[in-house]
């Protein structure tokens, strides 16, 4: 729905909060969603306490 705004999600995002309140005061209730970051299999990084040093 949102693409048809040109508001589409970004591809290999995270989203990690979304709030609602009115941000355009029109009465309704808009959704806010916010990403974190960019993520993509090949740009992963595993992070653990069992790699080698």
């Amino acid at each position: 729905m949102t693409s048809g705004a040109g508001l589409g999600k970004p591809e290999h995002t995270i989203s990690v909060g979304a709030a609602w309140f009115d941000y355009d005061g029109d009465g309704l209730p808009d959704l806010i969603v916010s990403d974190y970051t960019k993520w993509t299999p090949e740009t992963d990084v595993r992070c653990s306490d069992s790699q080698k040093r």
